[in-house]
């Protein structure tokens, strides 16, 4: 996995949050940048109703596998 900022990666391709220097349990997919709140969302892969919205300088992982 790579280590990069949440701006940095493409819309569709799917990230892992970090926590502690760790990834975490979930997945998501980088869906559009809500321009309002000056951020991205995030939609879960798993529950495509839940959706979390992050500044561009969060770091996350990518090139998630199963």
């Amino acid at each position: 996995m790579q280590l990069v900022k949440l701006s940095d990666v493409k819309k569709g391709d799917w990230v892992r949050l970090v926590r502690n220097g760790q990834p975490t349990a979930k997945t998501y997919q980088r869906d559009y940048y809500e321009r309002s709140e000056k951020k991205y969302c995030l939609t879960d892969i798993d529950n495509i109703n839940a959706w979390v919205f992050r500044k561009g300088e969060t770091l996350v992982f990518l090139d998630c596998s199963f």
